[in-house]
């Protein structure tokens, strides 16, 4: 039997496991992803992508590394010493300017930039009845994974969280 996870708990796992993670409760909530900070998840040596969670959409979306860091060469400037600053005009929380605004729907990350174009991702319906399965997280990580490098599809038992 899957163990549930609550969304909370399944963000707090996927950053450990080296992925930037974020969830939204609606549709259209913000999220606010840290890209510059001195924590941020993007800095990893094992970052392995970014995942967006919408529970009340029975969502989720991954972003593989490179669109990652190159969504971020777009809209943060480089501070050296390993921190950066969101570029002017680029949506995001006042007083943190590591953190930038998105959202995301049917596999599109969007700024609210005009001039950012949406960062295609992988798509996954991700079944949410007031918590997620394990299974379930663990099979959209698979495909994730896969969908990164290329579509090369290894059979293996999905990985414990």
């Amino acid at each position: 039997m899957s163990k549930l996870i609550k969304p909370s708990d399944a963000v707090k796992l996927l950053k450990c496991l080296g992925y930037l993670a974020r969830q939204n409760q609606n549709k259209n909530s913000r999220l606010w992803i840290n890209l510059g900070g001195p924590r941020s998840e993007i800095k990893r040596y094992d970052f392995k992508g970014l995942i967006l969670l919408n529970p009340s959409q029975n969502s989720a979306m991954g972003v593989c590394p490179d669109k990652v860091n190159e969504f971020k060469s777009k809209v943060m400037e480089n501070l050296g010493m390993l921190r950066d600053k969101r570029k002017e005009g680029i949506p995001g929380p006042k007083r943190e300017r590591h953190r930038v605004e998105v959202t995301f729907d049917k596999g599109v990350m969007f700024c609210k930039h005009h001039a950012i174009k949406p960062i295609e991702g992988f798509p996954w319906a991700l079944q949410y009845n007031n918590a997620y399965m394990e299974d379930d997280i663990n099979a959209f990580l698979k495909k994730f994974n896969d969908y990164c490098l290329g579509g090369n599809f290894i059979i293996q038992p999905p990985q414990k969280l």
